[in-house]
């Protein structure tokens, strides 16, 4: 019949072409995720192997403890730990590429395993970029 000569000339092969394409690019993306030193960075943070900062920031950064921190994040001030650093994410709240609500919940706790990807959030495990891991910091 003809029309199954059409379907097969038109329809099917740019069909094949289309979920082939998909599959490489989905491929090549994980590849490159799975493979790369940021993500093998992440996971040794996650195992205690590795630290975020590199170098001495201890000499640069001002001491807190954790009942500091908790006086702090109920007074309202917008503070996370980051690989045992705490970080003020207050300017960076309203312009979070996963939104705003994110950041409000994880106020006040340790996000490090969320921030590697080890813990899903919202339902959803991220793992950060290279430009994010810089971004932060600078907080």
């Amino acid at each position: 019949l003809p029309i199954f000569q059409v379907i097969r000339k038109y329809i099917f092969f740019p069909y094949i072409g289309i979920v082939l394409l998909i599959f490489a690019y989905s491929e090549a993306r994980r590849y490159r995720l799975q493979g790369s030193s940021h993500s093998e960075q992440l996971q040794d943070i996650l195992a205690g192997k590795g630290k975020i900062w590199e170098g001495d920031m201890d000499r640069f950064l001002e001491k807190m403890t954790l009942e500091e921190f908790s006086k702090a994040t109920k007074l309202g001030s917008a503070l996370c730990i980051v690989d045992g650093y705490v970080i003020d994410i207050t300017n960076f709240v309203d312009n979070h590429p996963g939104g705003q609500h994110l950041l409000r919940y994880a106020s006040g706790s340790d996000i490090t395993e969320e921030f590697a990807g080890a813990r899903d959030v919202d339902g959803l495990k991220h793992t950060h970029s290279r430009a994010a891991v810089n971004l932060m910091k600078t907080f």
